[in-house]
């Protein structure tokens, strides 16, 4: 890892360490709003209060932060010590308890309960120690923290300290365990790749992951392009409210898990991880995850770990096979949407615009091979009626286009009669009535023509089939043409010896003495160019050439009994006729009667030329008769002439096919009925097929789908059983039959056993869970828990900073994750999937005590690694609930999903009038929200309350009487809800949304657009999270008009009255909207979609839409 990225995280530590003297760990004072301070009488074992004397701030922010992140931040502070900061005098508490506070509403009394054994010493002192007096706490001071003992370390080290001190409130300790992420990090002598690619370094190409296709969960397009992404490299998630984040992260355990990976999910938001949680409880996986951030994590963690361990030890396995059968569902929809989507399927037209031609026509019946296609039909149609109407159908049919084309059209009418003419003189000696006959006679014109000729008479022995002379003349011909290849004399040879000198020459050179090799020599100087050590082999040459002459001489004596002489101009002529004189043509001939034989050759010119000149004129058939054809034409030879050029634009095959029927009705059944058939072949299956039955496709993927859902997390479960009956297997089994590194397993899950039974057996005093997964019981907690979901200060608490600690970490909310708290997750995991959205708020800063922002992990890792959009909405009810921040934040992007019952419509806009805005609060409009909350009680559905302020969040709960207030929280506490100010609002839910504006003009009418919160540079994101928690409705309350607003270069103030704007015009109900611009038939709650196919060309779309109507109370159906 490069020194600049280490450089960069010592620079976050350094800015995380700029701690607030506003904060109450760093300076508890007596002033302080949200503590309450015990007098020095109070015993501090006692911790019970009446409801109405103790800060009811202090129970609602511990709720609040325990609900969201997971922390409880409630605790009993003791001892003060004197501290100064940066010049400033602090008063920072010394040890706290984490509290457990229980309400007796019948009582009206509040008691808490102090977790002893979970007592720490501040975190701030520790790290101010550190860093001020390069000091760190004794050891055995840190692990078992005592007032006394603390006291007693500080007085030591000369410095002031208040020992009766007690103090209750919300102290946020966890964050300083990020402090020691960022410090350990540093230390290490190996970063993972991820932090430098994170921090803009060069990416590392991750191994591919293979991920099971199944999903635990339905999965839309969108979703199935993060698994994509995700296997190839770390992925960020761009995922706006309610678009399935939490589904595809659960999907995505669901992926990895068969690879017996571990995962961890990490997020702020405690209520984001019980999302994920109650969804894998769902399918029963819930038990193979633990979420962290319990003040007695260890405790927490053993008993469910225990719970884990007696349900495998009683499972029984599923042995239910996962056959898939989804994937080919629909891959056999997919076929058919790519069929209904190709626009030439049948005869070159779309499967919708052919039902729409043949709608009520019946096309039993007709067909025609030579039949055009649809597209060429329907682009000549009204050409083609024209001719039937002019009843030119069949003389039209008759001409080929060619003939059409032609200069010689124009005499056409003449050379008919010249033909009519040659046909009445030829009709005196043949039979001529139809095409077929003219053809024969021509036929066999040609026969007598081949065999009449002098080449035959010539060689008839030769030629006639199956004689000795034709077989002997092939083996000539054969052996012929390869002694004929025989080299010419070489340009080497002076003089060409004869056989019986060019052996005597050969022997001499190879057998003979000194003078007779002397005398071959001299020879060879007057017979040769070449020296005499290439004697030898052009003799052997000289010689094989003249054996190749004897045969030569040979086989032509041969061929002149056969009547060739003259062989290198004959042989080659005969060879190449012995096709034509085949035994069929002379079978042929010989059918001819000879007194006919005659006859034919003495006419063949005659119906030779006027064969060929019909055919290229006239397309007929074998039946058809000639004077009908020709007669015909030449009666409408006028007609034809002036329709010439419209008939030209017409092709071959609709010129033909006119011919077929009689009017033009019968045409076009003829057209339709041949592509039909024709489709038909191609496509048996798709014969029958009716659109209607593209809903039941969709609900088979659908079932298909849900069982298979419920059979892949039966295997999981089955595949932790497995490896859990493994382990006590190789327990059992003797080392003598063990290897090495088996033993040294066994060993250590022996161990790891014992640690746990141990543990399983007692109720306090725990080792940490950092310490259980260093010891040997590592093993069974990783089998056991593959899944962990935590905040970031729960991990560092949890976990060693191990490299591949994890497989797989999935960040949630990480728009909301400063990305040093992210760091130690990255670390410890081999591969990141970051899930956020960019327009949610961004993180708070625990430290920092200026202005500048923190910089969240979403925002990092989206300039570095691959984003997937999510646009997919099913959170809102109504289109119209999500359309404004569609519009201002998406981009129109995200499509949603309307639900069949609506009554009413779902955004209200409550203008309340003679209302002022004083002191900050607005009396008037809390009044009229009041009353309308008491008027939504009786509704069994979550209900959200928030003010703009928190002042005015405070003027709307104390005018609810206490009977209202208690149904209030009773209401929530069964149904969902909260009861917010704005700038707490984040990751809530609910059915109904109540939101109450509160600014108003002042008494003297000046309305002054200071709205707190919204006026901040982060204010229109304020705005975006308030307008995206509604499932059903929002009722807004505000007592301004948006024409109230005056001109303001603020975006977020401009954005807040394009809202108000939009609400003041939601009083009736609109037209339902579906998304990707459909327009259904809609009748009642049913729902026709015609050619959805053109719109939602995919499978998985279309099954998506299906699925989320159908749950939202449509019925759907298909034209």
């Amino acid at each position: 890892m490069s020194k600049e990225v280490r450089n960069i995280i010592s620079k976050l530590l350094a800015e995380s360490s700029q701690f607030n003297a506003n904060d109450v760990l760093v300076d508890a004072k007596n002033d302080h709003r949200r503590l309450h301070f015990l007098s020095d009488e109070h015993d501090p074992s006692v911790l019970q209060f009446d409801l109405s004397a103790f800060p009811k701030k202090i129970l609602t922010d511990a709720r609040n932060n325990l609900k969201e992140s997971g922390t409880n931040t409630l605790c009993l502070a003791q001892g003060i010590i004197d501290l100064e900061l940066n010049g400033r005098h602090v008063q920072s508490p010394m040890i706290l308890f984490p509290l457990l506070a229980k309400i007796d509403r019948m009582q009206q009394r509040v008691s808490f309960q102090k977790a002893e054994d979970a007592a720490f010493i501040n975190p701030f002192i520790s790290s101010h120690f550190r860093k001020v007096f390069d000091i760190d706490l004794p050891q055995e001071l840190v692990d078992n923290p005592t007032l006394d003992s603390l006291v007693s370390f500080f007085e030591s080290k000369q410095l002031n300290v208040q020992s009766r001190q007690t103090i209750i409130g919300n102290f946020h300790h966890h964050r300083f365990d990020v402090l020691k992420e960022l410090e350990e990090l540093l230390e290490m002598e190996r970063l993972n790749p991820a932090i430098g690619t994170l921090f803009g370094e060069e990416v590392v190409e991750l191994p591919p992951l293979d991920l099971t296709s199944t999903n635990l969960f339905p999965a839309d397009t969108d979703h199935e392009r993060v698994f994509e992404s995700v296997s190839r490299s770390n992925t960020v998630v761009q995922g706006p409210p309610g678009t399935g984040k939490s589904q595809v992260i659960c999907n995505l355990i669901g992926k990895v898990l068969p690879a017996e990976q571990t995962l961890l999910v990490v997020s702020e938001k405690r209520v984001a991880l019980e999302v994920i949680q109650s969804k894998l409880s769902q399918l029963g996986l819930n038990r193979l995850s633990f979420v962290a951030g319990s003040d007695r994590q260890s405790h927490d963690f053993l008993h469910d770990l225990k719970s884990t361990w007696d349900f495998f030890e009683s499972y029984e396995s599923s042995s239910e096979i996962n056959l898939q059968l989804s994937k080919q569902y629909e891959d056999h929809l997919q076929m058919t949407l790519d069929l209904l989507n190709q626009p030439d399927l049948i005869g070159g037209i779309s499967f919708h615009a052919f039902r729409d031609h043949t709608e009520g026509k019946d096309l039993s019946g007709f067909y025609s091979s030579n039949a055009p296609s649809i597209a060429c039909f329907l682009d000549n149609r009204r050409i083609i009626q024209r001719i039937f109407e002019l009843k030119l159908n069949e003389s039209a049919s008759f001409l080929r286009k060619s003939s059409l084309a032609s200069d010689d059209f124009l005499s056409l009418d003449e050379r008919i009669s010249n033909w009519k003419d040659q046909l009445a003189i030829l009709r005196s000696v043949f039979k001529l009535d139809q095409w077929n006959d003219l053809a024969q006679a021509t036929r066999k014109a040609a026969t007598c023509q081949v065999f009449e000729n002098e080449l035959f008479k010539q060689y008839a022995d030769i030629f006639k089939p199956e004689t000795k002379q034709r077989k002997q003349f092939k083996r000539l011909a054969k052996q012929y043409f390869v002694l004929a290849e025989t080299p010419a004399i070489g340009s080497e040879w002076k003089v060409y010896p004869s056989l019986q000198e060019t052996q005597s020459l050969l022997n001499q050179f190879q057998h003979g003495n000194f003078f007779e090799r002397s005398r071959a020599k001299k020879r060879w100087k007057q017979l040769s160019q070449l020296p005499a050590e290439n004697a030898i082999e052009s003799l052997k040459k000289r010689i094989d050439a003249g054996k190749k002459e004897k045969k030569l001489d040979k086989c032509i004596a041969q061929m002149k009994k056969l009547g060739i002489h003259d062989p290198k101009t004959e042989v080659a002529i005969i060879q190449q006729s012995l096709s034509v004189y085949s035994e069929e043509k002379w079978n042929a001939y010989l059918s001819i009667p000879v007194e006919e034989r005659s006859k034919i050759t003495l006419y063949h010119n005659e119906l030779n030329a006027l064969h060929r000149e019909l055919h290229a004129t006239f397309k007929l058939t074998e039946t058809m008769s000639i004077s009908h054809v020709l007669d015909r034409v030449k009666d409408q030879f006028s007609l034809l002439l002036a329709e010439r050029k419209r008939i030209l634009s017409l092709d071959e095959t609709e010129l033909i096919s006119l011919r077929d029927c009689a009017d033009f009705a019968s045409y076009e059944l003829l057209i339709y009925g041949s592509n039909w058939t024709l489709f038909k072949e191609r496509f048996p299956a798709f014969s029958d097929f009716e659109p209607k039955e593209i809903k039941s496709k969709v609900a088979a993927i659908l079932e298909a789908q849900a069982h298979e859902s419920r059979v892949h997390a039966s295997h999981l479960l089955n595949q932790v059983h497995a490896r859990f009956q493994a382990y006590h297997t190789l327990l059992n089994t003797p080392a003598s039959k063990l290897k090495p590194d088996q033993k040294e397993l066994k060993k250590q899950l022996r161990k790891g056993k014992s640690i746990l039974v141990k543990e399983f057996a007692k109720t306090r005093s725990h080792p940490s869970l950092r310490e259980l997964f260093l010891s040997e019981a590592r093993h069974w907690i990783t089998l056991l828990k593959p899944i962990w979901l935590s905040n970031p200060s729960s991990l560092a608490k949890c976990f060693p900073m191990e490299e591949h600690c994890f497989d797989c970490v999935i960040f949630d909310e990480a728009s909301q994750l400063p990305v040093q708290h992210a760091l130690g997750a990255i670390q410890r995991s081999q591969r990141m999937v970051i899930a956020g959205d960019e327009h949610q708020m961004g993180p708070s800063s625990y430290f920092q005590s200026g202005s500048d922002e923190v910089i969240d992990l979403l925002h990092q890792a989206s300039y570095h690694f691959p984003k997937v959009p999510l646009l997919h909405h099913y959170r809102s009810a109504h289109p119209e609930l999500i359309a404004f921040s569609n519009k201002h934040f998406y981009g129109g992007q995200l499509s949603a999903y309307p639900s069949a019952k609506r009554d009413q419509a779902p955004i209200t806009h409550h203008f309340v009038e003679g209302a002022t805005f004083e002191n900050r609060r607005n009396e008037v409009e809390a009044t009229a929200i009041v009353r309308f909350i008491s008027n939504q009680l009786p509704r069994s559905k979550s209900i959200g309350i928030v003010a703009f302020s928190e002042e005015q969040l405070n003027c709307i709960t104390q005018q609810l009487d206490s009977n209202t207030y208690e149904a209030l929280l009773a209401h929530q506490e069964t149904h969902g809800g909260f009861l917010k100010a704005l700038e707490n609002v984040q990751g809530d839910e609910c059915d109904h949304l109540i939101i109450g504006f509160g600014y108003a003009p002042n008494n003297d009418g000046d309305f002054h657009m200071r709205f707190g919160p919204m006026n901040t540079q982060n204010g229109r994101k304020r705005l975006n999270v308030l307008l995206t928690r509604a499932r059903e409705s929002i009722d807004f309350f505000c007592s301004v008009k948006s024409t109230d607003f005056k001109l303001s270069d603020n975006e977020s103030i401009n954005l807040l009255r394009q809202w108000i704007a939009f609400s003041e015009q939601q009083a009736e109900l609109s037209s339902v909207k579906f998304p990707h611009d459909l327009h259904p038939e809609v009748t009642g709650s049913t729902l026709t979609f015609y050619r959805i196919q053109e719109k939602l060309p995919q499978a998985r779309e279309l099954a998506t839409l299906q699925s989320v109507l159908e749950m939202r109370g449509w019925t759907v159906e298909y034209g």
